[in-house]
């Protein structure tokens, strides 16, 4: 598990990252940690717990921007149902 609460932890770590096609001025990033849940309410709860960080960076400004989301599913997700952003247990942004 990462411990990293600043935007600058996770843009040291850009090697680690996932990214978005290219958008032009702006990298885009995002790294998804799993980790196995405290407790579990029932055999149907997701026993994981993900958290979700991206990060956003522009090229000509030198701006930089984080958001991290953590989101535990009542049930497996599904392959075919988004994420939807009011299911997020936590979104907070991060700071410089």
């Amino acid at each position: 598990m990462l411990k990293a609460n600043k935007v600058s932890d996770w843009a040291a770590r850009q090697g680690s990252a996932l990214a978005l096609p290219d958008q032009g001025d702006y990298a885009l990033l995002y790294w998804i940690e799993v980790w196995p849940s405290p407790t579990t309410a029932s055999r149907s709860a997701s026993t994981l717990t993900y958290r979700i960080t991206a990060f956003a960076q522009s090229r000509t400004r030198s701006t930089q921007s984080a958001w991290q989301a953590v989101w535990q599913p009542p049930a497996w997700p599904s392959t075919t149902q988004p994420v939807l952003l009011a299911d997020l247990q936590s979104l907070l942004e991060l700071q410089p």
